[in-house]
């Protein structure tokens, strides 16, 4: 054998580990995606998981939360706040869910539930009435959004402020 065998040789089984490093890497890379993905839904569902257990954390807190829903002209002026930060907060969490959707971390069935949720908080006149008041705090984009969601009419939007006693 000479020594222009041996160099073809090396140069193929050179050529065949950088083939199986690069394989190696883009698998590395999917996992890391998915893993990112998952580590997003995550997080974005545990801030509303939070907010929801914030608001339910106790009788008062849930009774302000109602009163404010369905008639916000009847709190005080610091329960009023209260309901006013909550609100916040929660559209908070959906712009927070909204840029981590459009950065293609979450997926377009996740982002749905989202918008069917907002749907349903424009059904209460407290939502509609803290708005505007909130709505400079956050993009354009997320706002016409928003604004195109508030004056969307579905016929099956869940909603567990409206949940009843059977």
């Amino acid at each position: 054998m000479n020594w222009e065998v041996v160099n073809a040789l090396g140069e193929v089984a050179g050529a065949l580990g950088v083939i199986a490093t690069l394989l190696y890497l883009s698998r590395q890379i999917n996992e890391n995606t998915r893993f990112s993905k998952l580590s997003t839904v995550n997080e974005t569902m545990n801030k509303f998981i939070d907010l929801g257990m914030a608001a339910s954390e106790n009788r008062e807190t849930m009774g302000t939360m109602l009163r404010g829903l369905n008639d916000p002209e009847s709190l005080d002026e610091v329960d009023f706040a209260i309901f006013t930060h909550r609100v916040a907060a929660t559209f908070m969490t959906w712009f927070n869910t909204f840029v981590q959707y459009q950065g293609g971390l979450l997926d377009r069935d996740y982002w749905e539930t989202c918008e069917r949720d907002i749907v349903g908080f424009f059904r209460f006149q407290g939502i509609r009435r803290v708005w505007p008041e909130i709505k400079p705090t956050f993009t354009p984009q997320f706002v016409e959004l928003i604004e195109t969601l508030s004056n969307t009419e579905l016929e099956s939007v869940s909603n567990y402020f409206l949940a009843r006693r059977g």
